[in-house]
């Protein structure tokens, strides 16, 4: 009996060990969003709404946790853009739509916050529809060391408020974040053969390669993947590619 309670108490005090390690490696990344309406968690989805005809603006603010100053850059990843539309980023200047990544970083003081810096820009020139953007943070010394925010720009799309309601009914990627593993379902879409699921982290490399069948749910295995976010890539070359962020717990 005694025996028996001394493993449960050491697979106990293994599980809080655990727990406080991811709380404080959590608690320790040096960069952090917010923006007006209050503090961004890493990988959030946010919505702007507003005229097809006017430029849709998302305001980020880029905070330095750290004790020391931070050179920090901007990526850009276009998940889904509406055809015959423009977007672009400022991050010290602007830059033109084919621009990805800053040229240059911006120095942030140590545990400064810089609000006047970043803004994602979209111009839908009359199109209606949600253009679907990642924008990731990181320290030009270490690309590691990163946190993103999707920004939705809804252009004259009415009826739609959140990013829940303007999820796709056909092709589905969940849970999301996924805890271990993933369902793709594909119910609904005829593709007539297997196509590639594809995994990338958030410096472009492909992690995970896996076959979907068309018109059914097929599950993934991810436990084997860090916890962190990821891009999603569904489908061929030639052929419309569905794209998405997955976020891993």
């Amino acid at each position: 009996m005694y025996a028996q309670y001394f493993i449960f108490m050491k697979k106990l005090l293994l599980l809080i060990s655990v727990f406080l390690i991811s709380a404080f490696s959590l608690s320790s990344q040096s960069l952090s969003l917010s923006n007006a309406s209050g503090s961004i968690t890493n990988g959030q989805t946010i919505m702007v709404s507003g005229d097809a005809n006017l430029v849709l603006t998302a305001y980020v603010y880029v905070t330095n946790n750290t004790s020391a100053d931070l050179d920090v850059m901007v990526k850009k990843i276009v998940l889904y853009e509406v055809p015959n539309t423009i977007n672009y980023f400022c991050w010290i200047q602007c830059y033109p739509p084919d621009v990805f990544v800053s040229p240059s970083p911006l120095t942030i003081p140590a545990n400064s916050t810089d609000f006047t810096h970043f803004s994602g820009d979209y111009d839908a020139l009359g199109a209606h529809g949600i253009t679907k953007i990642m924008y990731v943070f990181f320290d030009s010394q270490n690309a590691n060391d990163s946190i993103a925010v999707e920004i939705w720009f809804n252009a004259g799309t009415v009826g739609v408020s959140s990013p829940a309601e303007a999820e796709g009914r056909q092709f589905k990627v969940y849970p999301n974040p996924a805890y271990g593993q993933v369902f793709v379902d594909m119910n609904g879409i005829e593709t007539g053969e297997a196509m590639p699921f594809r995994l990338f982290d958030l410096n472009g490399r492909m992690v995970q390669e896996t076959l979907i069948k068309p018109e059914e749910t097929q599950s993934i295995d991810v436990q084997h993947l860090d916890a962190g976010i990821y891009l999603y890539e569904a489908g061929r070359e030639g052929n419309e590619l569905q794209r998405g962020r997955l976020v891993i717990r």
